[in-house]
């Protein structure tokens, strides 16, 4: 699930390792420039449901695992991700090249402002 692209501002919540299906938080400033990731310690490609969350407070970005904090990154005290004019995408950025596919199931995606 992603907002923005990588030459732009952005959120996005993906798998980084296709083998242990190791989920991540990132969030890029306005420009594409200093991306800021947080990883999880734990995989999830073991076949069983799993909710994974990103959270972000003006100070942190965090990753959790079935409701267990696994991983977090420190954000600059000024970090505006504000990706104006992209869409929300879920299981892929684009419909062209280079777009990224989730090949997995996904169920109740959620995305909140609180």
């Amino acid at each position: 699930m992603q907002k923005g692209l990588y030459s732009t501002a952005q959120w996005k919540l993906q798998l980084d390792d296709a083998v242990t299906g190791k989920p991540s938080c990132v969030v890029r400033t306005t420009g594409g420039a200093d991306s800021v990731i947080a990883k999880a310690s734990v995989g999830i490609a073991d076949g069983a449901w799993h909710k994974v969350t990103c959270q972000r407070t003006s100070t942190t970005l965090t990753i959790l695992v079935d409701n267990v904090a696994r991983g977090s990154a420190l954000l600059p005290s000024t970090y505006d991700i504000n990706p104006v004019g992209q869409p929300v995408a879920i299981g892929a950025k684009s419909t062209g090249n280079n777009n990224d596919q989730f090949h997995g199931a996904i169920d109740d995606v959620y995305f909140n402002l609180d």
